[in-house]
């Protein structure tokens, strides 16, 4: 079974071509939502004042998880990401695949990245990523991490 090692959320990253080191820029860590045009300027705005932008009718976001190998299960895992909105009932899952760990790979990195709507009120924005093996006639039960983002809702603008 996969052990979690990190989640987290930010507006974008990427993965070095030569070293395989991951970078992130700009986590998320508190959403803070006004009405806007969603034009460039609102996004310099925002950034200036420590905010996500809203591009369109959302937030930009990448979400990293990292999983480890536990012992020598070489088994293939499955995986969902989901996320709760607040002001949005229940959850909804935002992406899915399978993934191998391997002698020579005993960590997997997975990542989604898109847009998630703004949420319509205060609260927290939950994102889960779960993982579990793929066995053969049997349901394993999920190993999952969450990352929280707080969001800030303002009606006035």
């Amino acid at each position: 079974m996969a052990k979690p090692i990190l989640m987290v959320c930010s507006e974008s990253g990427s993965v070095d071509h030569y070293t395989n080191l991951m970078s992130i820029f700009n986590v998320l860590e508190k959403l803070e939502v006004r009405p806007t045009s969603g034009g460039e300027e609102d996004a310099q705005a925002a950034r200036r004042q420590g905010r996500a932008p809203v591009t369109g009718q959302g937030y930009r976001i990448m979400i990293a998880a990292v999983w480890a190998q536990d012992s020598d299960d070489n088994t293939p895992h499955e995986y969902e990401f989901t996320m709760k909105v607040p002001g949005i009932k229940g959850e909804q899952k935002i992406g899915s695949g399978t993934f191998e760990f391997s002698e020579d790979k005993q960590r997997h990195r997975l990542f989604l990245s898109g847009e998630i709507p703004a949420p319509p009120q205060s609260g927290t924005l939950q994102i889960v990523n779960r993982v579990r093996p793929q066995k053969k006639g049997q349901k394993a039960r999920w190993r999952k991490q969450s990352y929280n983002i707080d969001v800030a809702f303002h009606s006035d603008g």
